[in-house]
């Protein structure tokens, strides 16, 4: 255990995917009766700060910056701005959609940390 989880830029985003839900659309991909490229993502931007807020709440901590510091040496150098996909046309062929929120996913991942960390 340590005081403080050293980060880099916490203002970084990305669009963040359950794998389950990808995992979905990979299937309903390789079942379609024509090949054809599709975009899989959630279409929504959340920054590295957005996480640790939920990850935070999810185990009763409002006042998470106390527990994270920054450290130039973790940022990219070229960091990309608003990365996120659009998935309209795989929803629109394959009916497919996200169903996993960012708030859900980050829940499950701080759950399965913590009852890893069990014994």
């Amino acid at each position: 255990m340590q005081d403080k989880i050293i980060l880099g830029n916490l203002d970084s985003g990305r669009d963040w995917g359950y794998a389950e839900d990808f995992i979905e659309a990979i299937w309903l991909m390789l079942n379609n009766d024509k090949p054809k490229d599709y975009v899989i993502a959630s279409g929504h931007y959340h920054t590295i700060r957005e996480l640790l807020d939920v990850a935070f709440k999810h185990v009763g901590i409002e006042d998470w910056e106390k527990h994270i510091g920054t450290n130039p040496m973790f940022k990219r150098p070229t960091d990309v701005k608003r990365m996120y996909g659009d998935s309209s046309l795989a929803q629109k062929e394959l009916g497919w959609q996200p169903k996993t929120s960012f708030e859900d996913m980050i829940k499950i991942m701080v759950d399965a940390d913590i009852k890893r960390l069990q014994p």
